[in-house]
């Protein structure tokens, strides 16, 4: 193989295949894999929360599997420290750099705007915790916020809404579906929700809201790798009496809403601002190429040599000889 490679970047623990072959033909080339989000801890998470032994099972199975892929990598990518802790743990031998999630910063005015009781839950539906939670919020807290302001409406965005989460449509209930524009649905918006009650990593939808000028009420699992914007940038509530009464803050509280939607803008631009994660990519590209990487061992660097022994010869043997018994002028003589 001619060209040179000096990074093979894996987008995902289940992408990650061919390890041997790359370091054979390119043992230069420096292995990332990008966790997204530690899928098993995910998971792990999950088995708590419902008991389900079924579910215990799936997560250990996958983080056996996960962990075997970040083993083979030169560098695994973490979207935040929480996430590195854990696997350093779970794997001290692995070198594991952080690199966050990243947030376009709209061009979005700050002017105080009256509030509708409009409020927002972003997800994707492929995700049962997004479901879960939805589905815990409407049955939990959305009566305990509806009992003090009777007009509030919910408002669901995300393609393909399972029946489980089509049929929580009701007067206070709009279930949107797919958005061509979802800067349009934030502007409407008056507090964006993330009540998951399992899942790992970085909640996207947490940060995109703080992004686009929107305050957030959560709990503590999913605040997760957001380190300290407990409080400031977000609002917290882990029961469903704290969780209505934080949105209810927000709502009648003009003040307490600005000065959470700045510190959450704040909080996004100086953490996860494409600015902010750019520089820190480059340094991670300039440090990679001064990491140790990875090397066969003898017993592969000979079974690799002997296959692409093999390999040339087969083409030496198609070229010169093979192609003649498949002529058509040599048949016919």
């Amino acid at each position: 193989c001619s060209a040179r490679l000096d990074i093979l970047f894996f987008e995902h623990y289940g992408t990650v295949k061919d390890v041997d072959r790359i370091r054979f033909w390119h043992p230069p080339a420096i292995v990332m894999v990008d966790t997204i989000d530690v899928a098993f801890n995910r998971l792990l998470s999950k088995a708590t929360l419902t008991g389900n032994p079924e579910d215990l099972q799936v997560a250990e199975q996958v983080k056996a599997a996960e962990l075997a892929a970040y083993a083979e990598a030169d560098i695994v990518i973490a979207i935040s420290h929480a996430d590195r802790t854990l696997l350093l743990k779970e794997a001290p031998g692995l070198q594991v750099d952080v690199l966050p999630l990243v947030y376009a910063m709209p061009c979005l005015g700050t002017a105080k705007r009256s509030l509708r009781n409009n409020l927002l839950f972003v997800a994707h539906f492929d995700h049962d915790a997004n479901i879960d939670g939805i589905t815990y919020f409407c049955a939990n807290v959305l009566p305990l916020i509806i009992n003090e302001l009777p007009d509030v409406r919910l408002r669901v965005v995300g393609h393909s809404p399972p029946p489980a989460v089509a049929n929580l449509a009701s007067s206070n209930v709009e279930i949107l579906g797919y958005v061509p524009d979802i800067a349009a649905v934030y502007e409407k918006s008056d507090v964006a929700i993330a009540p998951m009650r399992f899942g790992g990593g970085l909640k996207g939808k947490i940060g995109e809201a703080m992004s686009y000028g929107v305050p957030v009420d959560t709990n503590s699992a999913c605040l997760q790798g957001f380190g300290s914007a407990a409080g400031k940038s977000v609002l917290v509530g882990d029961t469903p009496e704290e969780f209505a009464n934080a949105v209810l803050a927000l709502l009648r509280d003009p003040s307490l809403h600005d000065a959470i939607r700045d510190e959450g803008l704040n909080y996004i631009r100086a953490n996860f601002s494409e600015q902010v994660v750019a520089r820190e990519l480059t340094d991670l590209l300039t440090r990679s190429q001064e990491m140790r990487r990875k090397r066969l061992s003898l017993v592969k660097r000979i079974s690799w040599q002997s296959q692409r022994m093999i390999d040339e010869a087969k083409a030496l043997l198609e070229r010169h000889i093979l192609w003649r018994f498949r002529s058509r002028n040599f048949r016919q003589h």
